[in-house]
């Protein structure tokens, strides 16, 4: 192993006190969509899925709702980042998404939004839920096992005793506007701060430890409601192989993985979605509501309802997925991303060339944008449009 190689491996197997994201985005909107929003950095993701039901009030504008919800979010979680955030009593996670809904507020603007938010911290990622975007955890077992599942996002809705398509919702609208559309606190009223204890009914708070090496992988509910658990460890597994081909294990660019991940899973959800013949986790979930509402109902009940009971096919919607591997540490990769933007000088015994050849996707690290509908992708993003084959069913 020569020193290039020797010192990207110090990098990216070393088991460090400080964890960073390396992640990746894709996209894919369905037609009279695209409301999804999120935001990735070192530190932090999130995905943020505006509710088009809301889309026909007037003023209400579940686009430009979601996007600002990200970026007050990036915000707020470079802000805690910086004045070295410490509390015994709230998660980041939930601090930085209170935050965030706290500027969404007082911008004035009206929607409603699911949100789901990760921060790193040490080893620890710890998460924010309001609704059901999700966000899980994938960790390899052995040098040369598969990818399992070892933490899944708990959802949060808006009714307990029913969780079916009635995720909680960050929202400010109309008072005019079905009841399903507010919550406690979201009606047009005075401007008040949300704080994790005012979210406490809607929001749920968890932590979990992670490696080096584990995949995290975010998405709205178009992602999980097209694809089980199962189908997104072996799409993990699979396109980890496909990477990795060739190279040491584990060895891959971390960067690259993350692209393949995100692309074959958001493609995949896609697919999904546009069959009618399929069993997905959305139909199994409706045949499960219906069938309890039938029981209710008896004879009474509709024959829609009825129907529902047998649903077949996948749930066509907006599909995010943000992707990110863990990895470490933070000086040695600061190092990299810096001498290859020419900020510092190298290391004597490597050459600007070679910290450009040893470690050519870290550069991407240093990327800190909000991607939303509203801006363009980054370095090594890619949006895909693929409206003009979506069919709507």
């Amino acid at each position: 192993m020569d020193s290039m190689e020797k010192a990207a491996s110090s990098v990216l197997h070393r088991s460090p006190a400080e964890l960073l994201l390396c992640p990746s985005a894709r996209v894919i909107s369905k037609p009279n969509g695209g409301h999804d929003s999120y935001f990735h950095s070192t530190t932090a993701m999130g995905v943020y899925d505006g509710v088009s039901g809301v889309a026909r009030v007037p003023g209400c504008d579940p686009k430009a709702f979601s996007s600002r919800l990200a970026m007050e979010c990036n915000k707020a979680e470079k802000h805690i980042t910086e004045a070295g955030y410490q509390s015994k009593t709230h998660k980041r996670a939930a601090t930085v998404l209170s935050e965030g809904i706290s500027g969404l507020r007082s911008s004035g603007l009206r929607g409603s939004t699911t949100a789901v938010l990760c921060t790193v911290h040490g080893t620890n990622l710890d998460v924010a839920c309001i609704g059901d975007s999700r966000v899980s955890v994938y960790r390899r077992q052995g040098e040369k096992g598969n990818f399992v599942e070892i933490y899944r996002s708990r959802t949060t809705h808006f009714r307990p005793h029913d969780t079916f398509n009635c995720p909680a919702q960050v929202s400010r609208v109309p008072l005019e506007v079905p009841g399903r559309y507010h919550t406690h606190w979201s009606r047009d009223a005075p401007f008040a701060p949300a704080t994790p204890e005012s979210l406490r009914e809607l929001m749920s708070e968890e932590t979990v430890r992670i490696r080096v090496g584990d995949m995290v992988v975010m998405g709205s509910d178009g992602l999980w409601d097209n694809l089980f658990q199962h189908q997104v460890a072996r799409i993990i597994n699979s396109t980890h192989t496909a990477t990795t081909r060739g190279t040491r294990s584990n060895s891959s660019s971390p960067v690259a993985v993350s692209e393949a991940v995100s692309d074959a899973l958001v493609k995949a959800a896609y697919q999904c979605s546009i069959l009618r013949d399929i069993l997905s986790p959305f139909t199994l979930e409706a045949r499960a509501h219906a069938r309890r509402e039938v029981a209710k109902m008896g004879l009474s009940a509709p024959l829609g309802l009825r129907q529902d009971a047998s649903m077949l096919g996948g749930k066509p919607d907006d599909i995010t997925c943000v992707a990110a591997v863990c990895v470490g540490e933070r000086p040695a990769i600061d190092m990299a991303v810096r001498c290859r933007e020419g900020e510092i000088a190298p290391p004597a015994q490597l050459g600007p060339r070679e910290i450009a050849n040893m470690l050519p996707d870290l550069v991407y690290l240093s990327n800190m944008s909000v991607i939303t509908h509203t801006t363009h992708p980054p370095h090594r993003q890619s949006v895909y449009d693929v409206s003009h084959l979506f069919c709507v069913c």
